[in-house]
């Protein structure tokens, strides 16, 4: 069991039409500090204009209007991505949830269950929530960097990256050792990274083209 501690972004949004369920999921989600906005339709909350305050949405499988499927599909036709989505349903069957867990959804809780379990799930989502934003910052401000490069720079990173001393890329690109350095050193600046192996690192994580 995942402990009650709430990360930093507290807002479900909750996509169920029953009243009940409604008021049940509420108030277990306030229990432990989390806001609930409740979307009694898939449209309703894709109608929303921006998901920026939403960290997990919680979303029944069937609705009025569309599935829960078609919510999560739709979220990332229009928005580019849907939060960490749990998918609660009283019809439950096992390919419907290998498909919900293939687009994306990161649980499927089937009707009746038991409160923790959705808490635990709202909990682990928040957390993998936090984690893709953190992602996402981090890889506009590296590719913000790159993109401030000159082609000089970039070719000396490259080297960089291919594990080449200052002295071979000396070589190559017929530059003193000197301009080589000053040239590394504008390259961290600009990625605003204290060392070659922290920005490696990033530009793996985050999968940016040079």
């Amino acid at each position: 069991m995942l402990s009650n501690k709430v990360p930093t972004r507290t807002c479900i949004a909750l996509v169920e039409d029953d009243p009940e369920m409604c008021m049940s999921i509420k108030a277990m989600m306030a229990s432990i500090g989390l806001e609930t906005i409740v979307f009694n339709a898939g449209s309703d909350f894709l109608d929303t204009q921006s998901l920026d305050s939403i960290g997990c949405v919680v979303t029944d499988l069937r609705l009025p209007d569309i599935s829960g499927l078609q919510v999560v599909e739709r979220a990332i036709e229009k928005f580019g991505y849907c939060p960490p989505t749990i998918m609660i349903s009283g019809y439950a069957d096992v390919p419907t949830a290998v498909s919900a867990i293939k687009n994306g959804v990161i649980d499927f809780l089937e009707k009746p269950f038991i409160p923790q379990d959705l808490i635990d799930q709202v909990q682990k989502a928040l957390m993998i929530d936090q984690e893709n934003r953190s992602l996402h910052a981090l890889s506009e401000r590296i590719s913000s960097g790159l993109e401030r490069l000159t082609i000089r720079e970039r070719q000396v990173l490259k080297s960089l990256l291919d594990c080449k001393s200052n002295k071979q890329i000396s070589a190559e690109l017929k530059l003193s050792s000197k301009t080589i350095a000053s040239h590394r050193a504008n390259i961290l600046t600009k990625c605003e990274s204290e060392s070659l192996l922290e920005l490696a690192g990033n530009i793996q994580s985050c999968k940016v083209d040079i």
